[in-house]
């Protein structure tokens, strides 16, 4: 009986090595004086047969796959009988005895190396990845760098990640012809298309919002990014933050606090990358007086401003309360016409870096019969601020904050968002924001729709608004009946044509029709739309289009009928029908 001994080497075998493998160790079995030595033809004849096998394995191993390595005649040989012996080297490397070695364990060995050795590099390697970023309030302000090295001729697609970013705009350094980056909804992460050179690197950057995530009054920042062995995040908060955390790999390279706030600088190859800190707690005012506020807020929404309005209860208890001050929300000011006889309204310096402006509340003159009444608790004051929109694209996000009574001990209140028409919008709540249902109420203006309504029970909350324009769709369903009259006599004849053209008018509201007559002329006979039609305002260009003014633009169906005629002449007749046009 024979041993033949592979040595596989942690499963990096090739098939020439195993045949020069087996040749070595079957001419040592070829010297051993106790067995070989009497048969060297049986030695020989399994030599020769495995070196077949290997050779054909390595030329075609389907065509073998049914081949076994035949056990030596026990008449020819001087071993006792008894099932194939094979020698494998264990983690050690010392030869064990192993029974039932079968061919398609040594065809699974050979092809799992075959797949090593055809592994190919990567398209592209990050580089490095470094995040620069600001606070404010319940969001931060981001930039971010990233370098890729491209290791391949032609087109790929690189996923960036950074699901929670809103981009703003982006730069692709010494950008190619169709180079861009693109959301990806399926994966849920940006991707970035290049065109890649071997050897070439190429930077990348972005800037947008990120939300921040708020438990418990705690702010945290979390961004998923590509693994880079060179990633880096610096971020300024506006306030003193103390017990800052981050995840297991990830280093804080400095923490720098001054009259800005606190600046950290952190670094590490860790996806997400997450920070945390708490925010001091302001220390609580030797006064007695407690103060509580609710609010009836509403927020209104157009192309090109925002409309912030509340009413506003203001009580206390332990103390007398002679002024408040307010925060107004994120970048509104507080509307100039706005009067008030109760109550003294004045502007009061803010931090600029806070982006929000503050106003106080007072009462006039003490001494006077107005401010004793109004001193009666509660007090109810009306604010009203606005906020322009600089956003050029048809697409934008906006974030809504509320009116925040500053010391206030407890405020609540509720919180409804308005559109104008033609907008339409979805949002994302932030902080102690909840959404409840809405009672269905009767709007003023037509052109402003409640969307949705919100609770809230503290600060700091905030509302991501994601306004799009809303598409107008018209369907229309024309109908032709066609009459021809003619005179043999004078050879000449007329077609009348009646049509019904039936209007389906979704989306943004419909001011007018439009209809291309190509030639075609309606008579005398009334044009009937159902009462939909302004009559006196309906006009013919002189390019043939007819224009039909809505009594209603936010009419949903028109059916219209009316009459044409058309002369015609003797023979060969083209008629091209009246056409329904955009509106």
């Amino acid at each position: 009986m024979f041993m033949l001994a592979f040595h596989t080497s942690s499963c990096n075998v090739r098939a020439q090595d195993v045949e020069t493998i087996t040749e070595r160790k079957i001419q040592s079995v070829e010297k051993s004086p106790t067995d070989v030595e009497k048969k060297p033809s049986d030695a020989s004849r399994f030599s020769e047969q495995l070196k077949l096998l290997l050779k054909s394995f390595k030329t075609d191993p389907q065509q073998v796959s049914q081949q076994r390595l035949s056990p030596l005649n026990p008449s020819q040989s001087s071993s006792p009988a008894g099932p194939d012996v094979f020698m494998l080297p264990d983690e050690d490397g010392k030869l064990r005895m192993v029974l039932g070695f079968r061919y398609e364990d040594f065809l699974k060995t050979w092809q799992q190396q075959d797949e090593a050795t055809n592994l190919s590099p990567p398209q592209y390697v990050f580089k490095s990845l470094d995040v620069q970023g600001v606070v404010e309030k319940t969001r931060v302000h981001l930039e971010v760098e990233v370098q890729v090295l491209t290791q391949a001729d032609g087109w790929m697609e690189i996923p960036l990640q950074m699901s929670g970013l809103v981009v703003q705009n982006f730069e692709i350094e010494n950008a190619l012809e169709g180079e861009c980056v693109v959301y990806d909804g399926k994966r849920q992460s940006y991707i970035l298309w290049l065109k890649g050179q071997p050897g070439s690197q190429r930077r990348l950057l972005l800037a947008g919002l990120h939300r921040l995530a708020v438990t418990d009054g705690d702010p945290s920042l979390e961004l998923s990014v590509p693994r880079t062995t060179n990633s880096s995040l610096a971020l300024q908060i506006p306030t003193l933050a103390e017990q800052i955390q981050t995840p297991l790999g990830m280093n804080i390279e400095s923490i720098t606090n001054d009259d800005k706030g606190t600046r950290i600088q952190v670094a590490g190859p860790v996806t997400p990358m997450r920070l945390q800190w708490k925010i001091p707690k302001a220390k609580k005012s030797k006064s007695n007086l407690v103060i509580e506020a609710t609010g009836q807020q509403s927020v209104r929404i157009a192309r090109r401003s925002i409309r912030y309005e509340i009413n506003l209860k203001i009580d206390s208890f332990g103390a007398p309360l002679d002024h408040v001050r307010v925060q107004l929300p994120a970048g509104s000011k507080l509307v100039s016409d706005l009067k008030s006889t109760k109550y003294r309204i004045d502007p009061v310096v803010a931090d600029p870096q806070n982006n929000r402006s503050v106003v106080e509340i007072s009462i006039p003159d003490p001494e006077s019969e107005d401010s004793k009444l109004s001193s009666t608790l509660p007090w109810e004051v009306q604010l009203i601020a606005e906020q322009t929109i600089v956003e050029e694209q048809r697409q934008f996000a906006c974030f809504v904050s509320g009116f925040e009574v500053l010391d206030a001990y407890r405020q609540s209140g509720t919180l409804d968002l308005q559109i104008e028409d033609p907008l339409q919008a979805y949002f994302d709540l932030t902080g102690s924001l909840d959404q409840i249902p809405l009672v269905e109420q009767n709007e003023q203006d037509s052109k402003i729709k409640t969307i949705a309504r919100f609770s809230y029970s503290q600060f700091p909350w905030e509302l991501a608004v994601h306004i799009l324009p809303r598409q107008q769709r018209v369907t229309v369903h024309p109908q032709y009946e066609m009459a021809i009259e003619y005179d043999l006599s004078v050879e000449s004849g007329e077609a009348r044509l009646q049509v019904e053209f039936d209007y389906q008018l979704t989306g943004t509201s419909t001011f007018f029709l439009r209809i291309d007559m190509h030639g075609w002329r309606l008579t005398d006979d009334p044009l009937e739309s159902g009462g939909t039609i302004n009559q006196e305002l309906k006009t013919i260009s002189d390019k043939g289009l007819l224009n039909l003014p809505l009594l209603n633009s936010d009419t949903s169906r028109v059916r219209l009928n009316f009459v044409a005629h058309k002369k015609i002449q003797l023979g060969s007749n083209t008629f091209e029908l009246p056409e329904p046009l955009g509106v």
